[in-house]
């Protein structure tokens, strides 16, 4: 009986088992998207686009926002003459008036350093007030800066 028990194998069992594999590295979360005023016009104006419902369809007229050309040949929008270090004038304007748009107005669009005024008149779709990054456009609005009378030029111009 002795001799049996040497040769049964011990308990619990020693047996080597591969050890599991890690588990794959998790991958890092996405970065922050960069400060609204760091953005470029490309990204203040795509943004614009798609929180106004022109991802959705909804724009009227929506001539190269989707392109991925020079925004200043982008309907509605207008750029200085002057050429930008991006090769295309700068935004001075939006006339995005009676476009269907809804939603509010990004706070991006304050990144537009030179714009100077946007129509964004007969898009009852538009709600909410003027973003206070945008009031430097809206002398010509009457407090308390609603939409969707959003016509603003600087300095009442």
């Amino acid at each position: 009986f002795q001799h049996a028990a040497a040769l049964s194998p011990p308990w619990p069992p020693t047996a080597v088992y591969p050890a599991a594999s890690p588990p794959p590295p998790s991958s890092p979360p996405p970065p922050p998207p960069p400060p609204f005023w760091s953005l470029s016009p490309r990204q203040a104006l795509e943004e614009l686009y798609a929180s106004a419902g022109g991802a959705d369809g909804k724009w009227r007229y929506a001539t190269n926002w989707t392109t991925g050309g020079d925004v200043c040949r982008w309907w509605g929008v207008t750029c200085s003459k002057e050429v930008a270090a991006s090769g295309g004038g700068e935004v001075i304007g939006l006339n995005l008036q009676g476009n269907r748009l809804e939603g509010t107005l990004p706070r991006s669009l304050a990144s537009l350093s030179r714009l100077i005024a946007i129509d964004a008149d007969g898009n009852e779709g538009l709600s909410g007030t003027l973003p206070p990054e945008l009031r430097r456009l809206s002398a010509s609005v009457a407090p308390p800066h609603t939409l969707p009378r959003a016509r603003a030029p600087v300095d009442g111009q």
